[in-house]
């Protein structure tokens, strides 16, 4: 069973409609494929999620959505986002799931407050933990006080710890490059706070860093 991403886009050319596919490439690179000369503005993403047989389910959830479909062949849609996104996890179990969320206005520096929330804003990051493990939450937290102490917090959006698969997962801004120096610094961060993630398609394991059993 091949694994793939299922996406979901906005286009502020297309407002009030919502592009569903299936990608097996990072849904970012699908992004930018789909900015041609013939699109007047930029593809942004608006949720993802890694399953199995994605390119079995795309169909399924196309034909579940009919009644909201814009035109027969085409993969657009008039419908809100959180039904889109029900409609889909009604279907499937994601492996990983992300999604838009809008940004903190002020950066949030009590720790405590960080690690007791399944999902909170850290110096303008989400961090979430799948079932709100306190170990995961710690981790993460630490990536984002050194990645804060190094100015790095600009350059990274969210981290995600999949409790169910033990990896953690980042949303970097587009400036990150992948071997860059800037991905390099935070990589660094990682491999001394970070059990095991993975980056730019391929996992890491933090130097010395064991999870608790839960």
């Amino acid at each position: 069973m091949a694994k793939g991403f299922i996406y979901i886009l906005r286009n502020e050319a297309m407002p009030g409609l919502l592009k569903i596919g299936y990608s097996v490439k990072v849904p970012e690179e699908r992004v930018d494929e789909l900015f041609t000369t013939g699109v007047p503005e930029p593809f942004k993403l608006a949720y993802y999620c890694l399953v199995e047989n994605a390119d079995k389910l795309e169909p399924t959830v196309h034909r579940t959505l009919s009644a909201n479909r814009h035109r027969n062949n085409r993969e657009f849609f008039r419908i809100e986002l959180e039904d889109a996104v029900r409609s889909i996890t009604n279907l499937c179990i994601p492996e990983h799931e992300w999604s838009e969320r809008p940004r903190p206005s002020v950066a949030q520096s009590d720790t405590q407050s960080a690690v007791s929330d399944h999902q909170a804003p850290f110096y303008g990051i989400n961090v979430t933990s799948r079932h709100d493990h306190e170990g995961e939450m710690n981790e993460m937290v630490n990536f984002v006080e050194a990645a804060h102490q190094q100015s790095l917090t600009a350059y990274v959006r969210s981290l995600f710890y999949d409790s169910n698969s033990c990896c953690c997962f980042f949303e970097l801004t587009d400036e990150v490059e992948p071997y860059g120096p800037i991905a390099n610094e935070l990589l660094e961060i990682a491999l001394e706070t970070i059990g095991q993630f993975e980056w730019f398609g391929q996992i890491q394991h933090g130097r010395n860093l064991q999870h608790d059993e839960f």
